[in-house]
């Protein structure tokens, strides 16, 4: 898991901004097969995070979890009319799909995709 997190987190470290996009706009995104992968994945990636860059909040994203809740989490620190910028999504195929199709996530400043597990 950190032979894909701290390159993530160098280049998040190297390039850290605050977006005044209208939808929440991801740059680095992992996709794991299952929830049980995702949780650990960003278990460590928050570990990691609190001691490299604490207000850098990883964002966790599967079935039975609703983006509306991570949301709340990103929003309340960011002054008013600024949408949540996410530097760090992990997500399940499932979840992802919908929270794209819907327009809750935007890809278009997306720098890094990481598909582990795709073996």
């Amino acid at each position: 898991t950190l032979a894909f997190l701290v390159p993530a987190a160098e280049m998040i470290l190297n390039h850290f901004s605050r977006s005044t996009s209208k939808t929440c706009q991801v740059r680095v995104l992992v996709i794991e097969p299952t929830r049980e992968l995702a949780q650990q994945v960003h278990r460590c990636a928050s570990q990691l995070f609190e001691k490299l860059s604490p207000q850098i909040n990883p964002v966790l994203m599967t079935g039975g979890k609703g983006f509306a809740e991570a949301r709340t989490l990103l929003e309340k620190d960011l002054p008013p009319n600024c949408t949540p910028h996410i530097e760090l999504l992990i997500a399940t195929p499932g979840r992802l799909d919908a929270a794209l199709s819907s327009g809750e996530v935007c890809p278009k400043r997306l720098e890094l995709l990481i598909l582990d597990e795709a073996d």
